[in-house]
């Protein structure tokens, strides 16, 4: 439409259209052509320019020029490990939605590692692109799956070209000139936008190239773990190879890739012969770090890649082109790698209609690039860090760029507090000093517990021990139904399922809270009106065992107004719609496969195993709902928790609760 004003206006209209365009600028123009450079293991400490501190002396002034020329956000981060990054960035949802909370590795059975890939339903910022009509580009690594023909290879996800980095790789000869991958791959994506079917389309390059990713030889000729690359890619004329080290190797690297993307943007026209944006080319370009530097070559060592702490999660970002200020200025509001895909489709003005309907955690920062921005903006930034072999063991860390928590993030048991990290990263920016373990003052404390209260509505297999300022109202009666009557009140099953006909049934979750009990459970001095927030915890006991066992919606809560009694004759008929379905009070999306301990060396999986306790999150509506219970004892029919049917999915859609379950109450 945007292209075609003249042929559906008549001459009036078309008038008022053109003068409604010099008014808005980019609001009516034709969507920009976009680029998004993701580079590999190139953290803060590896890049030039005026915000980061470029610790290892890399040399990349073409990178430090498109800073200066654009925007930066000085507090992005990714999680730790390239997968989790990839499927946030591709699906603008969390690790833990995904399930996707560690690297994809080949080397384990065909069925687990599909099912620990970025699933086919999930709608991906390439597949929003397409829909706009952009040529939709991916060049070098997806690492998101690895089986073709199950819908979670690259062209199944929504793009029209995927060039795979493996194919590049192996023509490099490791005792020659080495790390010639870099080139190869630009010269790939240079084709594939200049032959691109539609050239009148705009395009869409993901340009995630794998390095500056170590290298390993098979062969056992090269002992490094980066190779050499052209030395005509150097230009600053340092040595590297005098002193052979792997970390000026990996330095050698990463100014062969500043060379290269030089080059790219060059070939593309979007830049000049001296690295200035060229506006003539419409095209905004974005550029990030999937994690931080390896610990290898990184001076924080074992804090680098693969660990929560800031030089394992923060990386370089920024955005310069069409539209996009040049002044260079820094943004600070905390970005994460799920922002990019709103971002980006603010960018292109993607309707609402082609974003899909999952639930996002994406939150747009198109604002501060100046464009139009959807929704809220962010104020925390979460990370995970998957444990291979004990999932209860794996951390999670959530931050607004002053404070910063570190705590477990799964587990059959309730995580103790003194086992978490909290650090005040203005104060103490290399995180030494825990103030769980050294002491906090009030300010600190009052942060902590917010923060620590807050974590799950990020991370909802969180939870901690009960601190002072915390009570736990127990369950007066739960039970399970499903449309055929079918009861329970042991091992609560909760979704839909296809019980071996044609017709759909689906279970629901009942629960009552024993607020008889809350004014016993208060400490002393403390009083209802006290109450600032309230949450809902089951424990988890597992997912749907059947063969066709598939994903299961978001599981919502709702108030009941039916009296129910898993000790009476409760029928469907009788309880069905029988909720106040205008609010939910809490909510949880939980991963589309729930392999806690999958085979196979190096494998990661969610950490919800027997017992693990699941929060449903904060939710005002149900505090006001639990005051309104205390005040009015008879008014309390509890809740039930229904889960979204997932259309297009068939199958098991089913998942099962223990019937320990708790309504948390925090205190001011």
């Amino acid at each position: 439409m945007k292209r075609g004003l003249t042929s559906l206006f008549s001459r009036f209209e078309a008038a008022v259209a053109a003068s409604l365009l010099l008014t808005t600028g980019a609001a009516l123009a034709d969507p920009p052509n976009i680029i998004f450079i993701l580079v590999d293991d190139v953290g803060t400490e590896a890049i030039e320019g005026a915000h980061w501190d470029n610790a290892l002396n890399c040399h990349t002034p073409n990178l430090a020029q498109w800073a200066a020329n654009g925007r930066s956000f000085t507090n992005a981060r990714s999680y730790p490990n390239c997968s989790p990054t990839r499927a946030a960035l591709m699906s603008g949802r969390e690790a833990f939605r995904t399930g996707i909370v560690g690297v994809i590795w080949p080397d384990t059975t065909p069925p687990v590692r599909q099912a620990l890939s970025l699933r086919p339903q999930e709608r991906t910022i390439a597949e929003v692109l397409r829909a706009e009509d952009y040529h939709t580009i991916l060049i070098d690594k997806w690492h998101l799956g690895w089986d073709d023909g199950v819908g979670i290879q690259p062209e199944e996800q929504g793009f029209d070209v995927f060039y795979d980095y493996e194919d590049t790789l192996l023509l490099d000869d490791p005792l020659e000139v080495g790390d010639e991958h870099i080139s190869l791959s630009v010269d790939q994506a240079v084709d594939a936008v200049r032959n691109r079917p539609h050239q009148q389309d705009p395009y869409a390059l993901f340009f995630w190239s794998i390095d500056a990713h170590q290298r390993e030889d098979a062969s056992g000729r090269e002992p490094r773990d980066w190779w050499r690359t052209d030395e005509r890619l150097l230009p600053s004329g340092e040595r590297y190879y005098e002193d052979d080290t792997d970390r000026n190797r990996y330095r050698a690297v990463v100014e062969a890739l500043d060379t290269e993307l030089l080059r790219l943007l060059q070939e593309l026209e979007v830049v000049d012969s001296r690295g200035r944006y060229r506006e003539s080319s419409n095209t905004v370009v974005f550029f990030m770090g999937d994690n931080g530097t390896p610990p290898q070559v990184s001076v924080h060592g074992h804090r680098a890649k693969g660990s929560l702490y800031e030089p394992g999660t923060r990386v370089p970002l920024f955005v310069f082109g069409e539209d996009v200020s040049h002044d260079g200025r820094a943004e600070d509001r905390p970005v994460s790698a799920a922002d990019l895909f709103e971002t980006i489709a603010d960018v292109a003005d993607a309707s609402l209609g082609n974003r899909g309907d999952e639930p996002r955690d994406s939150r747009s920062f198109a604002d501060r690039i100046g464009y139009s921005r959807t929704g809220a903006a962010r104020t925390m930034s979460v990370a995970f860090d998957g444990h291979p072999d004990d999932p209860s063991q794996s951390r999670v860390a959530l931050t607004d760029g002053e404070y910063k928590l570190i705590a477990r993030g799964g587990g059959p048991a309730l995580a103790p507090l003194s086992t978490d990290e909290f650090y005040d990263l203005d104060s103490d920016p290399g995180e030494l000093d825990n103030l769980v373990r050294s002491g906090m003052n009030s300010s600190e404390r009052e942060q902590y517990l917010a923060m620590r209260d807050e974590l799950v509505d990020y991370w909802p297999c969180a939870m901690s021990t009960r601190s002072e300022l915390q009570i736990d109202v127990p369950v007066a009666d739960v039970m399970w139904i499903d449309e055929d009557d079918n009861t329970g009140t042991t091992t609560l099953a909760l979704g839909t399922f296809h019980p071996q006909r044609s017709d759909e049934r689906e279970c629901r979750v009942l629960v009552k809270f024993d607020i008889g009990r809350l004014e016993s459970l208060l400490p002393q001095g403390k009083s209802v009106d006290d109450i600032v927030a309230a949450q809902i915890a089951f424990g988890f006991s597992r997912e749907s065992t059947e063969p066709d066992e598939t994903d299961i919606g978001v599981i919502r809560v709702y108030e009941m107004t039916e009296s129910w009694s898993s000790s009476g004759n409760t029928r469907w008929r009788d309880i069905n719609d029988e909720h106040d379905s205008g609010t939910s009070l809490g909510a949880v999306d939980l991963p589309p496969h729930i392999i806690s301990n999958p085979p196979g060396p190096k494998q990661f999986g969610v950490p919800l195993t027997l017992g693990t306790p699941l929060s449903f999150g904060h939710d005002e509506d149900l505090l006001d709902l639990v005051l309104e219970w205390h005040d009015r004892p008879w008014s309390n029919d509890g809740v039930v928790l229904i889960a979204d049917v997932l259309p297009g999915l068939e199958g098991d859609q089913r998942v099962f609760l223990m019937n320990i379950a708790g309504l948390r109450l925090t205190l001011d």
